[in-house]
């Protein structure tokens, strides 16, 4: 987000930022059509990506730390728990053993004490992917989470994700399977992310490069 200007009075100092619709969570008490959340999670994969191409992991992506603007696209917003490399950080390495951000949508290698790389963001966003679909916390309690570390597919008969919400369509089940695997190395990013058959519609046409198209075209601002 731009920073506009900085101000104070002898109580407060306040930034000027761009104004913004809503945060995302306090859209969740919506029904998030399909089209808008693919969307959504499309453009976080984006952001999630830029971040860590800038040396950037955010360690809290959550819906209260995303934004919503008036066009309806997404901003990713609340550093602070942030930690930042002086160069691109890279699938697959590690880099901190800090314990910071909101539990609930903390990897289980972040949890475990071990060290972690930016695949802990994607862990995240398939948390807030699963709000967005169920208006509800996947993993709202320790517990909850190492139920489904421990859940076996093939002896319960369906996935952990199908049988917390059966409504959900293959792309969707598929998709929260790749970025929740407990094992980081072979989580999904952005490569499998914008080749997955959940950012495709029923014309064949790819999320991704909607909105790619649309911001060389300068429509984001």
């Amino acid at each position: 987000m731009d920073c506009h200007g900085v101000f104070q009075d002898e109580g407060f100092v306040y930034f000027a930022m761009d104004h913004l619709r809503s945060d995302m969570h306090s859209l969740l008490i919506e029904k998030i059509h399909p089209r808008r959340m693919r969307k959504w999670i499309a453009q976080m994969a984006l952001g999630i990506a830029s971040l860590h191409d800038m040396g950037i992991i955010h360690r809290d992506i959550k819906p209260e730390n995303v934004l919503v603007d008036r066009c309806d696209n997404i901003r990713i917003f609340d550093y602070g728990t942030a930690y930042i490399h002086n160069k691109p950080v890279r699938h697959g390495r590690k880099y901190s053993q800090e314990l910071v951000g909101t539990r609930q949508y903390l990897a289980p290698e972040y949890l475990s004490g071990k060290t972690y790389g930016p695949t802990v963001d994607y862990w995240a966003l398939g948390c807030t992917m699963f709000d967005l679909i169920a208006g509800d916390i996947l993993f709202a309690t320790d517990d909850v989470l190492w139920e489904y570390l421990e859940w076996d597919t093939a002896a319960e008969g369906v996935s952990y994700f199908r049988w917390r919400r059966p409504k959900l369509s293959q792309a969707e089940e598929d998709l929260l399977s790749g970025l929740l695997r407990k094992d980081p190395r072979t989580r999904y990013a952005l490569d499998e992310l914008r080749m997955h058959p959940y950012f495709f519609d029923s014309k064949g046409r790819n999320v991704f490069d909607e909105i790619l198209r649309e911001a060389t075209a300068g429509i984001y601002g």
